[in-house]
Formats: structure tokens, C-alpha cells, sequence
């Protein structure tokens, strides 16, 4: 072998060398880096989190405590929320049933109202009514007594007619005024 051959072959050994010393290098590294190699975590890289680390009844006990107050927290919030909720629809409501309130006691003062009117109307007809009647009567007795004055004067004022009596030679007689007119008994005669 040539010397150039010779430095070229060590120079090929002494490459593999340091590539298989660089490579057990980084496996090691790795296997140091899970703690699970061959010093346990010497170097302090144990820290890495796994899915499937087991854990003791301590923490399992503060995991299952920090799951029930979360969910004690998230339901003490949903009963805050249904309470400020039903709060705002019992406002909501009461505010419905004050506005049908006032509602049915402007109705009552428009139906008192409507009422006094029609009562205050039928009072009004009932005197226009009486004082009709009233007038009415008034005109019936005056027109009663005035027709009756009239034939009192015309029976007074004239003379009875002479009617002759049936047999021969006798005298004649007069005949009896009367009044055609109906005796009312409320007007003078």
C-alpha cells in the first residue's frame, strides 16, 4: 500500500470511530433524557411530562378536589344565571300585569263614567218627560174647560128650540140644552 492509501484508509476508520462515538453519544443522551437511561435522571432531565405517568393517591385526591370545585364554581354560576334570568322575566311579568292592571282601571272609570251619563240622560229624559206631560195636561184641561165655556155660552145666549107637543092645542115646550162635550170632572162645567 501506498502512503496515500494508507492515510486515506485511516482516515475512513477514524471517521466511522468518531460517527459511531457521536451517534451512542446522542442514544445516550436520549435515553438520559427520559430519566429511564442509565443514571436515572442524574442530570436532572426527568422532568418531561407523559400521558402515562402514574401518579400517587395524593395527587389524585387534589385532582379530584380541583374537578369538584370547578364544577361546584360552574354550578353556582349557571344558578346565577337562571336566577338574574328568571328575575328579569318575574320584572318583565310584573310589568305585563301592572299595565293590564291599569288597563282594567281605566276601563272601570270609562264604564263608571259611561254609566253616570246614560243614568244622567235618563234622569234628563224622565223630567223632560214629566214636564211634557205635565204640559200636556195642562193644555187638555184648559182646552176641557175652555170648550165647556164655550157651550155654556151658546146654551145660555140662545134660545132653546120650541118643539110642539104631539096632541093638538097644546103648547109647545122647550127642549133641554145639553153639553156634547165629556164631563172630565178636573176642568169648570
Amino acid at each position: 500500500m501506498r502512503m496515500e492509501e494508507r492515510n486515506y484508509a485511516g482516515r475512513g476508520t477514524t471517521g466511522l470511530a468518531a460517527t459511531g462515538t457521536a451517534l451512542g453519544g446522542a442514544a445516550l443522551a436520549g435515553v438520559l433524557s427520559q430519566g429511564n437511561g442509565l443514571f436515572g435522571g442524574l442530570f436532572g432531565n426527568n422532568n418531561v411530562c407523559h400521558e402515562n405517568q402514574p401518579v400517587n393517591r395524593y395527587e389524585m385526591g387534589l385532582v379530584q378536589e380541583n374537578g369538584s370545585l370547578k364544577q361546584q364554581l360552574s354550578l353556582r354560576d349557571s344558578q346565577v344565571y337562571v336566577d338574574q334570568k328568571l328575575s328579569d322575566v318575574v320584572a318583565y311579568f310584573n310589568g305585563k300585569i301592572e299595565n293590564i292592571h291599569q288597563s282594567i282601571a281605566n276601563q272601570a272609570v270609562q264604564n263608571q263614567k259611561t254609566m253616570d251619563a246614560f243614568e244622567l240622560v235618563g234622569e234628563r229624559l224622565a223630567c223632560c218627560k214629566n214636564e211634557f206631560m205635565a204640559a200636556l195636561n195642562r193644555e187638555r184641561d184648559d182646552r176641557c174647560c175652555a170648550d165647556n165655556s164655550i157651550v155654556t155660552y151658546m146654551n145660555a145666549t140662545f134660545y132653546p128650540k120650541m118643539v110642539a107637543d104631539i096632541t093638538t092645542g097644546a103648547t109647545t115646550t122647550a127642549q133641554n140644552v145639553y153639553n156634547p162635550l165629556p164631563n172630565c170632572g178636573r176642568c169648570c162645567n
